[in-house]
């Protein structure tokens, strides 16, 4: 059987009668009207245009009834474009339909994962000016150091908690204040120590030999001198209460031969001990 195909024929009668590949498949062009026949490929894909080709056999079935001059409008599942596999969900810019936003599309609300590079040259912020280096606090970019930073180095000068004062002309200063040592102006007259009007006289005998005997009580401003009797047998030993009759370089006081004197500078006599032989003596005299 030999068919007469041509691009386009003039009704649907002569469409379904000379080309029997596409009895049941027509389409009327909106421009003038014509019926024009849908091409199918040999892989059995519908060619719509020439880049654009609909699988046939995904093609949802639908009864249509068409008024005279009026479009066919169709449901189609698209599987290919321009000979590229098609399917749903987020593809690469390869695999993907071009589309453009309309001019007065509403905004998008935009999710971000992951990490934004910006190369933006930020000259304001908080609508003040900005530029490098350092500035007033007023017009630097508040930061907060982490928790965990690491000690940061600090370099300059530093003060200490006390800082030295220089005055350059007198200041007066008012007030009670004292040094150490106060200078003194005028007339100094040195008043000599008061004497006692009877100078102290007086003997001491020991009653039991080796224990100590005290002298009498004569207050004293100069001194004492103390005088071993040259009768005495043996030497007086001078000292505090607790003096001992040792002489052999042992014992705890002053050795005072038989006819020997000794000066002494004590307040009073009675701060003087001796010890020695009964029966030998010491006389004294002081002032």
């Amino acid at each position: 059987m030999t068919y007469n195909l041509k691009p386009l024929y003039d009704t649907v009668s002569e469409l379904t009668t000379n080309d029997k590949s596409l009895s049941t498949i027509y389409g009327r062009r909106a421009s003038d009207g014509a019926i024009v026949p849908i091409s199918i490929d040999d892989t059995g894909h519908l060619q719509l245009s020439g880049e654009v080709i609909l699988n046939v056999s995904e093609i949802t079935p639908v009864n249509v009834v068409q008024a005279v001059g009026s479009l066919l409008n169709a449901t189609a599942n698209l599987s290919l474009v321009g000979g590229s596999p098609l399917s749903l969900g987020q593809q690469l810019m390869a695999m993907s339909l071009p589309v453009t936003i309309a001019s007065d599309q509403s905004p998008i609300p935009v999710t971000i994962t992951g990490t934004i590079t910006a190369s933006n040259n930020i000259d304001e912020w908080g609508g003040v000016a900005t530029t490098l280096g350092q500035k007033t606090m007023s017009a630097s970019v508040p930061i907060t150091l982490a928790s965990d930073q690491s000690p940061l180095a600090v370099t300059g000068t530093f003060w200490q908690a006390t800082q030295p004062v220089s005055i350059a002309s007198p200041v007066p200063v008012t007030g009670t204040f004292w040094q150490t040592t106060q200078p003194v102006s005028g007339t100094v007259t040195a008043v000599p120590p008061s004497l006692p009007a009877v100078a102290g006289f007086g003997q001491a005998v020991m009653a039991t030999t080796g224990t100590a005997v005290q002298l009498a009580s004569n207050s004293l401003v100069n001194g004492v001198v103390v005088t071993a009797n040259g009768s005495n047998v043996a030497p007086i030993v001078l000292g505090s209460a607790s003096v001992t009759n040792v002489t052999d370089g042992t014992g705890n006081g002053y050795v005072l031969a038989p006819g020997a004197s000794i000066g002494l500078a004590v307040a009073n006599t009675n701060s003087i001990w001796m010890n020695g032989t009964a029966s030998d003596s010491v006389s004294f005299v002081g002032s």
